[in-house]
């Protein structure tokens, strides 16, 4: 009986979040982040913004810097989901992507800068749906 009450109790708790505690859904960038990757995603999210602004910049040689910040954390991500196809796929195309930025920071290339962070923009969009949509699977 006290067991059943808990869970009762604890599944209100979780399900009575006031609105405005979740903030206003017209607000929110378009990678704001996915629950279930939690501090991964938000480095992911960090370090395309941190890399758009270098390239605003063009200061291309913080870009190789940067791409080393988010690539544990995308592996963190592959790893915990392992069981989900289009996760590990998703995060491989963006390792892809990332390997590619870190080469056009190196050289200063402006259009393979641009082109890549089009392509990230994407690839984010794509493993924020894919994360929304599935449980971690993997360990880390």
């Amino acid at each position: 009986m006290k067991k059943t009450l808990l869970a009762i109790a604890l599944s209100t708790l979780i399900f009575a979040t006031p609105a405005w505690a979740l903030g206003d859904e017209h607000e929110q960038h378009p990678h704001a982040a996915a629950p279930v990757a939690g501090g991964e995603w938000q480095i992911l999210y960090d370090g395309y913004t941190a890399i758009q602004a270098a390239a605003d910049a063009k200061e291309y040689g913080k870009i190789h810097e940067i791409v080393e910040t988010m690539e544990p954390a995308l592996k963190t991500i592959n790893d915990t989901h392992k069981g989900d196809a289009g996760v590990t796929g998703t995060t491989a195309q963006i390792s892809k992507v990332l390997h590619n930025m870190h080469e056009a920071g190196d050289a200063k290339n402006a259009a393979g800068t641009t082109s890549g962070l089009k392509k990230l923009d994407g690839g984010l969009r794509i493993l924020k749906v894919r994360l929304a949509h599935q449980p971690a699977t993997g360990t880390k």
